[in-house]
């Protein structure tokens, strides 16, 4: 996806600053009160989806007391449909960028700049529609409210705070989607198609899960067979039956 961002923003630097600066109109624009950053390139939507992932990363892998590798594959695979299909988006159609403080200078060669925006070390201008940012807060929201049940703290064995956990995801969330459009980092389209695409690629893959766990009305094809391998010592699904093992490795080896 890196590599799809610079690429954009090649061709956007090709443009007229007109061409380049020239922000669509927005209803969340012109409804929502305009939030500075604290510089002129850093937007506080950086900041706060930052902090909700490395809060999501430590509750689930320091302080979750099971399913940290499985949730991981979860998170993984799901993610990297949306950036897969977020790359595609980014490279197809170019759209004025509404953050118009932000700045790109292209030092390197293209696969260069691609790992430094990677890393953090610098942000292209270019990438709109969809919002990534949107993606992060949402998968990060969907793990705290599905999977605080799963992966209990070790101080709340009885799940007693797990409805606060949810809430605390789902506050922080929303709150992150208007400062995405408070601070002109996105369009609010490009807030609502993330979210709906991450929403619905969430749902279908945990689907696919309930569908396993009664493997006699799922249909064996190449994507139960991925899905089954990808899936080999979930916790919350159960080990193969004799009845049913032949037929689940023949549907793992034909993939």
């Amino acid at each position: 996806m890196c590599r799809s961002q610079i690429q954009v923003q090649l061709w956007s630097n090709g443009l007229s600053a007109a061409d380049r600066h020239g922000v669509l109109p927005d209803l969340g624009f012109s409804s929502l009160p305009a939030v500075p950053g604290p510089t002129a390139v850093l937007s506080w939507s950086d900041i706060w989806t930052l902090g909700m992932i490395l809060i999501t990363v430590v509750r689930f892998s320091v302080f979750g007391t099971r399913m940290r590798l499985t949730l991981m594959r979860r998170y993984l695979s799901i993610y990297s449909c949306l950036i897969l299909l977020r790359s595609l988006c980014i490279i197809t159609t170019l759209l004025p960028n509404p953050f118009t403080s932000c700045t790109f200078t292209f030092a390197h060669n293209p696969w260069v700049e691609a790992l430094l925006v990677m890393s953090l070390y610098e942000r292209t201008c270019a990438d709109v529609l969809f919002s990534g940012h949107t993606v992060d807060l949402t998968m990060c929201a969907l793990v705290w409210y599905y999977y605080s049940r799963l992966s209990p703290l070790p101080c709340d064995p009885t799940l007693s705070w797990q409805w606060w956990q949810q809430l605390f995801a789902l506050f922080f969330a929303g709150f992150g989607f208007f400062l995405l459009v408070a601070t002109h980092l996105h369009y609010t389209v490009d807030v609502v198609i993330a979210f709906v695409l991450t929403m619905l690629l969430w749902h279908l893959y945990h689907l696919h899960l309930q569908l396993l766990r009664c493997r006699c009305t799922y249909r064996l094809h190449r994507v139960a067979g991925l899905l089954w391998w990808l899936e080999l010592g979930a916790e919350d699904l159960p080990a193969p039956s004799t009845e049913h093992e032949s037929r689940w490795d023949n549907a793992v080896l034909d993939i």
